[in-house]
């Protein structure tokens, strides 16, 4: 049997950061007798719906496609059998690529509840652990190369080390799964500071991934790059990413976050249709992409699955008679 507790070891730096938050929390509070009797309520400066949020079981939330992944490394990898990416010479841990792998040898081991992929699943979160960059109470995933947006666009480059609102939802994603299958608080305080980036929208701030409009909606950018690129398929996954989360924690904040993300992809669900051909992947650049409109079709249809609002999935309907 593989020890959880030979890598729970390896995260004692991570515990560290998070005791000292949580003793500084604990410090802020008042810790006489008389106890609140009303619900906190949080005001946000952004439009949402009053969108419900049911609680949907593991295999009926996204990511439900993967099966066991096997033992077999047959993709470069670093010492640790981690995933990297060859990018104009050099490996890199691609945040979206070690994000998912770690999500598939999770779902491997929830599936055959074999020891060996606990261990790769440790594996995972020591790396993201590691290589995430720290800003206050928040975690975020570096992109450690450059990249032209729109297949070698030379004018919008990303420019390293960059940070995406999608690589932060499926980073989500993995750790709120992990804590709720392995129940380590060390899983869950790495959730707790990624969930907090989503709490950041101010993008005078050297990193942000999230942002409110003029109009007053809340986004999460895959690309976050001025003018606003608005990637749907990237701000959809992220929202699945706040669904786990919300799952493990039931704090009200993400709910609202839920429903102010819901809300801004009804709004706005409109301006990515193309009729007669595939949607298109931005709003920026409205350009049409077949295997991106079959997935935010898929996508669309599971925001129904978690609002039980019959709109998206009516309009992923929609999309798929756009394009036959």
């Amino acid at each position: 049997m593989i020890s959880r507790i030979k890598y729970t070891k390896s995260f004692c730096r991570i515990a560290a950061i998070f005791a000292i938050s949580a003793i500084a929390l604990l410090s802020s509070l008042d810790c006489s007798k008389e106890k609140p009797t009303e619900a906190q309520v949080y005001e946000f400066d952004f439009t949402y719906d009053d969108y419900e949020v049911v609680s949907l079981e593991m295999q009926e939330r996204w990511y439900d496609w993967m099966y066991p992944i096997g033992f077999e490394l047959n993709f470069p990898h670093d010492e640790n059998g981690i995933i990297v990416t060859l990018w104009n010479g050099e490996y890199h841990y691609h945040p979206w690529q070690v994000c998912d792998k770690a999500l598939w040898y999770l779902a491997s081991y929830q599936q055959t509840n074999d020891e060996g992929y606990l261990d790769f699943v440790y594996r995972y979160a020591n790396k993201l652990a590691e290589i995430g960059i720290r800003e206050d109470n928040r975690i975020y995933l570096p992109y450690t190369f450059d990249y032209a947006l729109h297949a070698g666009n030379e004018y919008e480059v990303m420019i390293a080390p960059w940070y995406s609102g999608f690589a932060q939802g499926i980073a989500l994603s993995f750790f709120s799964r992990a804590y709720e299958t392995t129940n380590d608080p060390l899983m869950k305080g790495i959730a707790d500071s990624l969930f907090n980036t989503f709490l950041m929208m101010d993008t005078q701030n050297d990193i942000w991934t999230c942002y409110i409009d003029s109009l007053e909606y809340y986004w999460i950018e895959e690309y976050p790059f001025s003018p606003k690129t608005h990637v749907i398929n990237g701000f959809l996954a992220a929202i699945f990413g706040l669904y786990d989360y919300y799952i493990i924690s039931n704090d009200e904040r993400c709910k609202i976050l839920i429903q102010a993300s819901s809300t801004t992809i009804a709004a706005y669900l409109n301006d990515y249709r193309n009729p007669g051909d595939a949607s298109y992947y931005c709003l920026l650049h409205k350009t049409p992409l077949l295997n991106y409109h079959i997935i935010v079709i898929r996508q669309l249809k599971h925001m129904t699955d978690i609002t039980t609002d019959p709109f998206f999935a009516a309009f992923a309907d929609t999309l798929e008679g756009d394009h036959n």
